[in-house]
């Protein structure tokens, strides 16, 4: 049956994998709603759900943990909220199906391979003046265009010389 989950674990810290737990390990969760209080996302906390395809990160969260979403393989859309400043390793490697996102002005971090196998993300738009950190293989092989914004562009290319080819001056509102 398919289900939702609530997840409200407002200063949870640590490793939690919902597929790993027995209480899940016979439905599909499709869905996957944070409390507006969370401020992590646990490191594998949706490891290989495959029916998820969207999720909403509220603004109250700073961290998306380390394989949080690997291999959801269906995971088609991602709203980043405006407050997320680290995005862990391997955070939604293989999410073959993710589309195109956004990340917050917040953003300081991308970890390795962050969206590598994300075959669909092929544009992403990174809002942050101050490029972030970013980890090797953060980004899929497929991405044809990172827009970033166009004073910073000269910075971004300096810092994120892999990508130099794909990065493109842009004006956020």
């Amino acid at each position: 049956t398919a289900s939702k989950i609530y997840w409200n674990a407002i200063n949870y810290s640590g490793t939690y994998s919902l597929t790993s737990n027995t209480s899940y390990s016979n439905t599909t969760i499709t869905e996957v709603i944070f409390g507006d209080k969370v401020e992590s996302v646990p490191a594998s906390l949706c490891y290989n759900l495959d029916a998820i395809t969207e999720v909403n990160i509220p603004n109250s969260i700073r961290k998306i943990g380390n394989n949080s979403f690997r291999h959801c393989g269906n995971l088609k859309n991602i709203k980043i909220g405006n407050s997320v400043d680290n995005i862990g390793q391997y955070a939604f490697y293989d999410c073959i199906s993710l589309e195109p996102i956004t990340l917050p002005k917040s953003i300081k971090n991308i970890g390795t391979y962050a969206f590598y196998y994300c075959n669909k993300l092929e544009t992403l738009h990174c809002k942050a003046t101050t490029p972030p950190a970013i980890g090797s293989y953060a980004m899929p092989s497929v991405i044809q265009t990172i827009y970033v914004p166009t004073a910073s562009l000269d910075e971004y290319r300096a810092l994120w010389s892999d990508y130099f080819s794909k990065l493109v001056g842009y004006n956020f509102e």
